[in-house]
């Protein structure tokens, strides 16, 4: 009987042991600290437009988001982006000197506003901006 209970014993002392060396082996994810914010909150689609001729943006066709479509300092269409800002492509960092700002037609408009209840910064993905409604007039 007692070599049962020693058996069993060790079994355990096995048991949490390799859970110790499992746990400590494991990548630690940082953990991001997250305010809850309530109130009317409005939504806009993005990218939103960036830019203008006197303050130039830094990107080219390729990194370009689709659907944007981006002019030269003198309002000369240059090119429609090229990249899905969800999914965006393999493109090379440099910019485009011809490329002074862009316009996103989707983002233009109206944001929809309505009482959001509660949410937090966490929960807005990064193809989303949240304004508070008084930051829209």
């Amino acid at each position: 009987m007692d070599v049962h209970k020693e058996v069993n014993f060790v079994a355990y002392l096995l048991i949490v042991l390799g859970l110790l060396v499992l746990v400590s082996a494991m990548d630690h994810v940082d953990a991001k600290a997250c305010t809850l914010e309530c109130g009317n909150l409005g939504f806009g689609i993005c990218p939103r437009s960036e830019g203008s001729p006197e303050n130039r943006i830094c990107t080219n066709c390729c990194a370009g988001y689709k659907g944007c479509n981006y002019y030269s300092a003198n309002g000369a269409f240059i090119c429609e982006g090229q990249s899905d800002p969800k999914k965006p492509k393999a493109c090379p960092l440099n910019c485009d000197p011809h490329i002074a700002y862009s316009k996103c037609p989707r983002s233009e408009g109206k944001s929809l506003i309505y009482p959001t209840g509660c949410t937090t910064c966490c929960n807005v993905t990064l193809d989303l901006s949240i304004f508070w409604i008084g930051q829209l007039n």
